[in-house]
């Protein structure tokens, strides 16, 4: 296998090289953003998998294309929500997902 070192979007920490392993790189969404549906994009900001940054990318440049869409973050949250979160933080997500769903797909 070849390792090969690819800039990815967004400013990256001094001293952090980022490394990314060309087979799975085709599978970033920022290469597949044409012809998605309205997105609902949830995240945990403390998300120990992916990185909180790179919700924040897509949600921006969804925005500038004009990509109907909509993100929350929650504060405390990880990558497993279930695992991660009080009740009340699983209760609003829960609850932001239905709304969100709601506007885009109609009662």
């Amino acid at each position: 296998m070849i390792l090969v070192a690819i800039a990815v979007q967004g400013e990256q920490p001094k001293g952090i090289a980022v490394v990314v392993f060309v087979p799975y790189y085709k599978y970033s969404v920022f290469y597949h953003l044409e012809g998605l549906p309205p997105l609902c994009l949830l995240h945990g900001k403390d998300d120990e998998l992916v990185p909180f940054n790179q919700r924040v990318l897509l949600d921006q440049e969804l925005t500038r294309r004009g990509m109907p869409h909509e993100f929350y973050a929650y504060e405390g949250l990880k990558h497993y929500f279930s695992t991660s979160a009080d009740s009340a933080t699983t209760q609003q997500m829960f609850q932001d997902s239905l709304d969100c769903l709601r506007r885009f797909l109609g009662d």
